[in-house]
């Protein structure tokens, strides 16, 4: 589960300061992480007790929060796009390290899924071919 990179053990408790679900829709637009995982990783971390979690649980189902919760929206909180892979897989294209096929060719997925993977331009890994599969030993 990724909520230890997402929300780390040092520095996420010192925000969460009360067991009211609407506090956790403010901590939601700073961490930019589903209200759940939060919920559970306040379990993981012992920040709150069972009684106190399956309290959150069930005003989240109240709330009709389990499949669509505040801040969702697309249109309101844009869907962050990551830059910093982008920028290090046109470094290493400019540089000449690697060409747009070598590189598709090596991830062995389909082109427009690396591209939107890495944020790239449509195109930017050549055209579409099948990537033939050759297990490597390493």
């Amino acid at each position: 589960m990724p909520a230890p990179l997402l929300l780390p053990r040092q520095s996420f408790p010192n925000e969460v300061f009360t067991t009211r679900l609407d506090a956790f829709v403010e901590l939601k637009a700073r961490w930019k992480v589903a209200i759940q995982a939060m919920v559970y990783r306040c379990k993981d971390l012992g920040i709150f007790d069972e009684y106190q979690i399956t309290n959150l649980y069930k005003q989240i189902s109240a709330r009709r929060w389990r499949t669509k919760e505040p801040l969702d929206d697309p249109e309101r909180h844009p869907i962050e796009q990551p830059r910093l892979l982008r920028k290090a897989v046109e470094m290493v294209f400019a540089a000449e390290r690697k060409r747009p096929e070598d590189f598709r060719a090596e991830i062995a997925l389909a082109a427009r899924v690396i591209e939107a993977l890495c944020n790239l331009d449509d195109g930017a890994l050549a055209t579409e071919e099948p990537v033939p599969l050759q297990p490597s030993l390493r």
